[in-house]
């Protein structure tokens, strides 16, 4: 969500993730698939309590969806963050964040999608830093643009392959 809710802590929170991910790794068990989870809110912007989330379950079926504009917009520096989240990172959605929300850097906590072309937004130098940090590291996971409309998918295309 996009704020804790209203007479919940951050604990009570961590409690509530704990339980219904639980409750659902049981049945990607029985099918084989993988739950990630994905930086959009306060909660999962928190690295401490990703981490956490990480640690408590520590099984291959549970990993994070990066998100790098969503880590941008909370105010938290994404490519520190992708280096701490590394060893269960499974999918990285690349996004960029647009000049006119600039004011909420800090103050939002994600965006369903770039209103920019990725690589033309104020999040561009740190997905450039991310790839090459990912490179390195030889890391085979998947990786999407998320941008809105198709010229902006395009555009965001064709810059991703020159950083790729």
């Amino acid at each position: 969500g996009a704020q804790v809710p209203v007479g919940m802590t951050l604990e009570e929170v961590y409690d509530r993730a704990v339980y219904h991910i639980s409750q659902a790794l049981e049945v990607a068990k029985t099918h084989h698939i993988q739950i990630n989870i994905e930086p959009h809110g306060p909660f999962t912007n928190n690295l401490e309590m990703l981490r956490r989330l990480m640690r408590h379950f520590d099984d291959p079926l549970v990993g994070i969806n990066f998100d790098t504009g969503n880590t941008f917009l909370a105010g938290n520096e994404p490519v520190a963050m992708i280096k701490e989240l590394l060893p269960w990172l499974h999918h990285v959605h690349v996004k960029d964040v647009a000049p006119e929300l600039e004011e909420k850097i800090g103050k939002d906590t994600g965006i369903a999608a770039s209103e920019v072309p990725v690589g033309r937004g104020l999040n561009a130098n740190n997905n450039i830093k991310i790839v090459s940090f990912l490179k390195s590291r030889d890391w085979d996971g998947v990786m999407s643009l998320e941008t809105r409309g198709e010229r902006n998918t395009r555009e965001s295309l064709e810059w991703f392959r020159t950083i790729i």
